[in-house]
C-alpha cells in the first residue's frame, strides 16, 4: 500500500511543480558595483530565485551595467511564493500505474534552438546530438555514455529511451529577450522560447503521438537545448537558466496543439555549452529530464541552510559529477519509485547480508521502516566508484533517510526546511562536514559512507556531533519503541575487497549505552585524549546553547577529572555553575618527550566571560600560549605547545562556567602515523582542524591533511 501511494504521488510531481537545476557549486566572479568598488561573489539559487552572494556577506544582483546590493531574503521569499503559486495552479492528472509507466521502449523528443544572435557551434550538429542522446557507449570527448545509456543503466534494462532530434530551429528574438533577469533575478521570457520552438518544430515531426506515453492527449517528454551557455553554469544574466515548466502557466504562452487531440505543455530545457564553453555534459539534461519523469529536487531549493542530498543524487549536486559528463546514478529510492527496484524490507527477523553488490552493478537495496509511521524509512544501498557513480566522492554503504510527505513532494519542497530535511544521507561519522571558501560554507560528502575505521554499526547508540547530523540519523516521527530511533541494529558493516558490502541486521537491539560502532578513536601519537563522548545530556554539540542545557551526569573517557561542578552536555562537558567555580583539572598526563602539542575545543557560557587561562600542576612545564579568548555560545579550537617532561595535570581556569571538548595531547616526536610538517605551503592539500573546519593559515598544532593527522610546527 505504501509503495503504491508513494509511487503514484512521486511520479506525478512534474504535473504540479516548478522545478529547476541548482547553480553549479563554486562559481565566483568579481562584481563591479555602482560606486566603482569591486567585490568577489558566488552564484547561489536556481531558476526561481538566484543571487550573487558576496564574500562580504551581502547579496547582489545586476542592475543595468553594475551590481547593486539587495535583500536576499526578499528574493528567496519571492521565489518560494512563485513556486507555491505555480504549484497550486498545476494540480493536474497523475499516472495511474507508475510501475509500468516507465518501462519498455519509449520515444523522446529534443528540439535544438538557435537565437537571432546566438547559434550552435558549427561542429555541434544535429547528428552529434543524436549520438549524445542515443549512441550506445558514446565516449567522444569527455562523455562516458549517452543519455539512453544512462536511463537504461538506472532502470536495469527495463526502460529504453530513443530520442528524435529536431532542428536547429531559429526563434524570433535575441537570447537576451528570453533569458534576461528582472530586478530580482528571475528569467523573464524563457517559456516563449519553448513556445516558438515547438511551433517551429510542429511540421518537422511526422508522428507526435509516439511521444504521448500514456495516451492522455499530452506529449510527455519534450526537451529543448538552446544555443550558447546557461546561467546556472557560467552564463551571464541574459542567458536562460535550465529548468522544467509548463507552457500553460507561462503567463504569455499556452499549450501548443501539435496534432489532432494532442498538445505539448510540459517541457524541460538546458544549454548547448557548459561554463568552460565546451559542449555540455549529460548532467543537466538527465536532471531536467528526470523532472519530466516525475522526480522532485532534493537540494535546498531556497538555500536556507539544509544539506540536501549533495553529490550522491542526480536531483541535487550529483548532476555536476564528473563536470557533468558522468552524473550520479539514481539512488535506490529513485529506482524504487520508477518500479525498477524492489527494496528488501528488514523487519522482525535477524538477517545476514553477504556480498551486496553496488547499485550500478545490479545490487539490491534494503529498507527499514519507522514502525510508527511507514511514510518514514531508511534505505541502505551500496555506492561504489563504478558505472555512472564513478565520479562520486567516496564508496561504501550509504544510508538514506526519507520522511515522505505528500504536500512536500507535490510542491517540490522535500528539503527546503533546514530543520526538517526529508531526503538526506545519514553521515557515518555522525557529523555533517562543512567546508568554507571565501566566506561561503558548503556541506561536503566527507565520511558519509559506512564503514569507517571506528564506525561499523548504526542503531540507537549511534553518536552524532552536530544538530544537522542528529536530525538525519533520527526519525522525525516517534517509533513504536517510544523514541525517534530505530529499534533494530545494522552491525558489522564491511566493505569487501571486491566492492561488495556485508552486514548483519539485528531485529531487536538492546542498547549498550556505549558508542555501538563509534568507539573512541584515540588520535595517533596521543599521550592523552578525552572525547567526553559518553556525556549524554544536551547542549553545545547539538547547537543548543540555552540556559538550561548541559545539566546531565558527567561521564569522561578518563578517570580523574576534578572540578567543583561538572556536568554532561551533548558529547561534551560543562564545568562550573551559577554559584560554583568552573576551574577544571585534568587527570594525570605523562609527558615523556620534550615537546607536546595540546589541542582542545572550548566555548563560553552565556555572559559568564570568555577568558580562559591554562596552567599545569606537577612537573615544571612551559605552556605557550597560556591564555585564550573563547567565544560565547560558539566552539573555538585552541592549540598550545607544552615544553617539559614528567607527570602533570592541566588546569583550565575560566571566568566562570564554560564548555570543554576534544582535549588531545600529542608527543610531537612520536612517529606513529602522525606526520610532521615543517610549515604549510601553497602546495599543501586542504588542511582541517580537529573540529572538521578548513584552515587557511594554520598555526602550530594538530591538523588533518588528506585524512591523516599531521602536526604542523
Amino acid at each position: 500500500m505504501i509503495k503504491k501511494l508513494l509511487m503514484t504521488i512521486a511520479l506525478g510531481i512534474i504535473t504540479s511543480s516548478a522545478i529547476a537545476v541548482p547553480a553549479k557549486r563554486g562559481q565566483w566572479k568579481t562584481l563591479k558595483l555602482v560606486d566603482g568598488t569591486e567585490v568577489k561573489a558566488m552564484l547561489v539559487g536556481d531558476e526561481f530565485g538566484h543571487i550573487w552572494k558576496g564574500e562580504d556577506g551581502k547579496a547582489y544582483t545586476l542592475k543595468g551595467d553594475f551590481y547593486q546590493a539587495i535583500d536576499a531574503q526578499v528574493t528567496l521569499k519571492r521565489a518560494r511564493s512563485l513556486r507555491q503559486q505555480e504549484n497550486a495552479r498545476r494540480v493536474r492528472r497523475m499516472p495511474t500505474d507508475a510501475a509500468t509507466h516507465y518501462t519498455g521502449q519509449k520515444k523522446g523528443l529534443i528540439i535544438l534552438v538557435n537565437f537571432q544572435d546566438e547559434t550552435f557551434q558549427a561542429e555541434h550538429t544535429n547528428e552529434l546530438f543524436t549520438r549524445i542522446a542515443n549512441e550506445e557507449g558514446f565516449s567522444e570527448g569527455k562523455f562516458k555514455g549517452s543519455m539512453a545509456d544512462y536511463f537504461k543503466a538506472q532502470s536495469r534494462g527495463q526502460f529504453e529511451l530513443d530520442f528524435d532530434i529536431v532542428g536547429p530551429v531559429t526563434v524570433s528574438h535575441k537570447a537576451s529577450y528570453y533569458g534576461s533577469n528582472d530586478s530580482e533575478g528571475y528569467d523573464q521570457h524563457p517559456e516563449q522560447m519553448v513556445f516558438e520552438a515547438v511551433n517551429l518544430a510542429k511540421n518537422k515531426v511526422t508522428n507526435w503521438k509516439q511521444y504521448d506515453w500514456d495516451n492522455d492527449g499530452e506529449v510527455d517528454q519534450v526537451y529543448v537545448i538552446y544555443a550558447g551557455m546557461g546561467e546556472a553554469d557560467g552564463g551571464d544574466e541574459e542567458t536562460i537558466w535550465p529548468h522544467a515548466y509548463s507552457l500553460s502557466y507561462g503567463g504569455e504562452t499556452s499549450a501548443v496543439t501539435v496534432a489532432q487531440n494532442l498538445k505539448v505543455d510540459n517541457y524541460a530545457c538546458g544549454s548547448e555549452l557548459n561554463g568552460s564553453r565546451e559542449i555540455d555534459g549529460l548532467g543537466t539534461i538527465c536532471h531536467e529530464f528526470s523532472h519530466c519523469l516525475g522526480y522532485p529536487d532534493f537540494y535546498d531549493i531556497d538555500y536556507s541552510g539544509g544539506q540536501g542530498m549533495g553529490s550522491w543524487d542526480l536531483m541535487c549536486a550529483g548532476s555536476y559529477n564528473g563536470d557533468g559528463y558522468q552524473p550520479a546514478g539514481y539512488t535506490s529510492y529513485e529506482m524504487w519509485m520508477a518500479g525498477w527496484l524492489e527494496p528488501i524490507e528488514l523487519d522482525a527477523e535477524d538477517v545476514q547480508v553477504q556480498n551486496m553488490k553496488s547499485l550500478q552493478n545490479g545490487g539490491q537495496s534494503y529498507i527499514i521502516y519507522n514502525k510508527g509511521n511507514k511514510n518514514e524509512f531508511l534505505m541502505l544501498e551500496n555506492r561504489q566508484l563504478e558505472g555512472w557513480d564513478a565520479s562520486l566522492y567516496d564508496a561504501g554503504l550509504l544510508i538514506v533517510h526519507c520522511d515522505y510527505d505528500k504536500d512536500a513532494w507535490y510542491n517540490n519542497t522535500p528539503n527546503d526546511d533546514p530543520d526538517h530535511q526529508r531526503m538526506v544521507v545519514v553521515p557515518a561519522d555522525g557529523r555533517c562536514q562543512k567546508e568554507t571558501y571565501m566566506g561561503e560554507t558548503y556541506f561536503t560528502e566527507e565520511n558519509d559512507v559506512f564503514p569507517l575505521t571506528n564506525v561499523t554499526a548504526f542503531n540507537k547508540d549511534f553518536k552524532t556531533s552536530d544538530k544537522i547530523a542528529k536530525k538525519a540519523a533520527q526519525f522525525f516521527n516517534k517509533n513504536t519503541n517510544g523514541t525517534n530511533w530505530i529499534d533494530s541494529s545494522v552491525e558489522d558493516i564491511t566493505l569487501n575487497a571486491n566492492g561488495t558490502i556485508s552486514f548483519n541486521y539485528v531485529a531487536e537491539y538492546t542498547s549498550t549505552g556505549g558508542n555501538s560502532g563509534t568507539t573512541t578513536d584515540v588520535p595517533e601519537g596521543a599521550v592523552f585524549y578525552e572525547s567526553f563522548n559518553d556525556c549524554a545530556g544536551t547542549g553545545a554539540n547539538d547547537d543548543n546553547w540555552g540556559s538550561s542545557v548541559a545539566s546531565a551526569k558527567f561521564a569522561a573517557d578518563n578517570d580523574g577529572w576534578d572540578a567543583e561542578a561538572l556536568y554532561g552536555g551533548y558529547q561534551c562537558a560543562r564545568f562550573g555553575s551559577s554559584k560554583k567555580s568552573g576551574v577544571a583539572t585534568s587527570p594525570t598526563i605523562t609527558l615523556a618527550g620534550n615537546t607536546h602539542t595540546l589541542t582542545f575545543k572550548a566555548a563560553g557560557w552565556g555572559n559568564d566571560g570568555t577568558t580562559l587561562k591554562l596552567s599545569a600542576t606537577g612537573a615544571t612545564v612551559l605552556i605557550e600560549p597560556s591564555e585564550f579568548t573563547m567565544k560565547s555560545s560558539e566552539w573555538t579550537t585552541f592549540t598550545a605547545t607544552i615544553s617539559g617532561t614528567g607527570d602533570v595535570k592541566l588546569v583550565f581556569t575560566p571566568a566562570k562556567r564554560f564548555f570543554l571538548d576534544e582535549v588531545v595531547v600529542v608527543d610531537t616526536m612520536v612517529q606513529t602515523g602522525i606526520e610532521t610538517a615543517p610549515q604549510a605551503t601553497k602546495q599543501t592539500s586542504a588542511i582541517y582542524n580537529l573540529n572538521g573546519q578548513k584552515v587557511t593559515n594554520p598555526k602550530s598544532g594538530l591538523y588533518i591533511i588528506n585524512g591523516r593527522k599531521v602536526v604542523i610546527k
